[in-house]
């Protein structure tokens, strides 16, 4: 009985480390695909960023084309505008970078000396190259570190996920095993039962069980056959409901 109780125990402990690992590894899990989400996100709004500051700078290299292909005119206070209002949008997409956006401004100096005549398109030319490489040379490095951070994410998944799965299969065995050595144990129990009730039936002595209130919990075939009754007549009822009043006083003094 005590190795039953045993087992019965640590077959409960081992499902409940399963469903603890289980409930903890769902939600690293999940924590991770949340991280990558959100890491992949933020990748990718950066490189929208990129490519929409890279779009203003072409509309200016446009402007510019134009404005030497038709031999340089006096600027236009429409054209002026245009070019400006590009320039203000990289103004505001650049705050986050102090090296990019000082060049914003540089650009925008160049700029106006064109309008003025004071300054020369090469030069203007040269500052807006400078300034379309290094945004997409940060344009690479984002696409790369997005990349890596895939790359991570999707390895530590993998990882994970083959470590939670390798612990859950060893908890499964060490379940398996004590499920094994539980029915082994309830089956010996169970035998030793047969073997002890087979005793108690066919002993030729009157045997009988009572609990605290003197009520009989088990009474053999010998003890049945004597006082000529059935077991259900005797389970669960005392002396007084099937022996003459004497005979019970006399049998509960004898219990005494």
């Amino acid at each position: 009985m005590r190795l039953v109780f045993n087992a019965k125990i640590a077959l409960q402990r081992k499902i409940a480390w399963l469903l603890l690992s289980s409930f903890f590894s769902l939600c690293f899990i999940g924590w991770l695909l949340y991280f990558n989400k959100k890491n992949t996100e933020a990748t990718n709004y950066w490189i929208y960023h990129s490519h929409v500051i890279i779009q203003h700078l072409d509309n200016i290299e446009t402007y510019l084309d134009a404005w030497d292909s038709l031999s340089r005119p006096a600027m236009s206070p429409a054209f002026y505008r245009s070019i400006t209002q590009e320039l203000r949008h990289m103004d505001t997409l650049t705050k986050d970078n102090p090296r990019q956006h000082m060049l914003v401004g540089q650009l925008a100096v160049t700029l106006v000396s064109l309008r003025t005549d004071t300054g020369s398109l090469p030069a203007t030319r040269a500052k807006l190259t400078d300034l379309m490489q290094r945004e997409k040379d940060l344009l690479i490095r984002r696409r790369t570190l997005g990349r890596n951070g895939d790359s991570q994410s999707t390895w530590l998944l993998i990882t994970c996920s083959v470590l939670v799965f390798l612990f859950i299969s060893v908890i499964l065995l060490r379940l398996n095993g004590d499920i094994v050595l539980r029915k082994q144990a309830e089956r010996k129990l169970k035998e030793s039962q047969t073997w002890l009730e087979s005793i108690l039936e066919n002993s030729t002595s009157l045997i009988y069980i009572k609990d605290l209130l003197g009520c009989y919990v088990m009474v053999n075939r010998r003890f049945r056959e004597v006082l000529e009754v059935k077991e259900e007549m005797v389970i669960g009822h005392t002396d007084v409901n099937f022996s003459s009043p004497d005979a019970a006083a006399h049998y509960r003094v004898l219990d005494e």
